[in-house]
């Protein structure tokens, strides 16, 4: 299986997640912190006259997972918590499991934070996934997230 990471599409979202204007924010009801389901834009692409400014051409849906808007845990410094987020892409694109999603740190209207690709998500096939692989991907998850938490917290300033 070829790394996350090396997949051409991958380069180009984490490029546009580090540098396409975020246009629409909403805050997501469902988090223990604060998310957002963002809109991004190419600041370079003219609109067409014909276009729903609602929905452009070419837009990208992400994630945004301020640091301002992180509760504290008590494993964590406060104000760390987007990092993990980065970590454990990078460590799923180097493994080549599970597959998280691009995510980069960047500025956002709330201030730095985890920007991560919007994935709509099969459930039916995520699931059957699941289900019929070897070494179970709630295995691979709890595996990854206990690596990225150690990481995480040693490379954190004292």
């Amino acid at each position: 299986m070829e790394p996350i990471a090396q997949i051409p599409d991958t380069v180009e979202s984490l490029r546009r997640l580090a540098e396409w204007d975020i246009t629409g924010l909403g805050l997501h009801p469902g988090g223990s912190n604060y998310v957002f389901v963002t809109r991004l834009e190419d600041p370079a692409r003219e609109p067409r006259e014909d276009e729903d400014d609602s929905d452009p051409e070419g837009a990208l849906y992400a994630i945004y997972k301020p640091s301002s808007g992180e509760r504290p845990l008590r494993d964590f410094p406060y104000g760390t918590l987007h990092n993990r987020e980065r970590a454990a892409y990078l460590m799923s694109a180097e493994l080549g499991w599970p597959r998280i999603p691009p995510t980069v740190i960047r500025d956002g209207p709330h201030g730095e934070g985890s920007v991560q690709l919007f994935i709509d998500a099969d459930h039916d096939e995520n699931t059957s996934l699941c289900a019929t692989s070897a070494w179970s991907f709630s295995s691979r998850w709890r595996c990854l997230m206990c690596l990225s938490t150690t990481l995480t917290a040693r490379a954190a300033p004292a």
